[in-house]
């Protein structure tokens, strides 16, 4: 830590308090401080580097969805912190960024659309984890393709959120979806 506060230090004399160094520098302390478990310590590196990135390119900027997204999770499922904004806004702005900036079809977002289902699954806010899946699977279909790991996994999960919302025949569908797409595989693989 006294390393990592140094780098902290030395980029905000020699750069500036606004510059990408220093950002960059207290991103990697935020990280250390969440690989460590002091989340709150963490999350406040991680509000400053928000409003540095936020100062130098602007509230709609990409550069700010991996930030977003380790707000989003540096908060989600601990309840003793105390945010102004909750875990899900800062994952949604992500989202509307990145859908903004590469598409709604992208990798980018994706990833982030990946951790807003678990925060909703956490929370058991089931509708919202299915339609954020439904989401997911369109996108991983047309990125990836329909029988691709990443859509199996998608909808797997999707799946597994229908049994919880107690949709049995919807699950069951989905699973018969998913052993379809995988028994041609395993057939020309013998």
């Amino acid at each position: 830590e006294p390393l990592y506060l140094r780098l902290v230090a030395d980029a905000k004399k020699q750069y500036g308090p606004e510059s990408e160094e220093y950002a960059t520098a207290l991103a990697s302390l935020a990280s250390l401080y969440n690989s460590w478990g002091q989340y709150p310590k963490a999350t406040t590196a991680y509000t400053k580097v928000l409003a540095l990135l936020e100062k130098q390119f602007g509230s709609e900027s990409d550069k700010l969805i991996p930030i977003l997204v380790e707000l989003g999770k540096e908060q989600s499922g601990r309840p003793y912190l105390q945010a102004e904004q909750k875990p899900e806004d800062y994952l949604k702005r992500a989202a509307k960024i990145g859908t903004e900036k590469f598409g709604k079809d992208s990798k980018a977002v994706v990833a982030v659309l990946d951790v807003l289902s678990n925060y909703y699954q956490r929370h058991h806010e089931w509708d919202k984890a299915a339609k954020t899946y439904t989401q997911i699977i369109a996108a991983d279909e047309k990125i990836f393709g329909p029988e691709s790991a990443e859509t199996m996994k998608a909808l797997e999960q999707y799946a597994g959120v229908l049994q919880m919302m107690g949709l049995k025949n919807a699950a069951e569908s989905i699973e018969a979806r998913i052993t379809k797409l995988k028994s041609p595989k395993s057939a020309t693989d013998n």
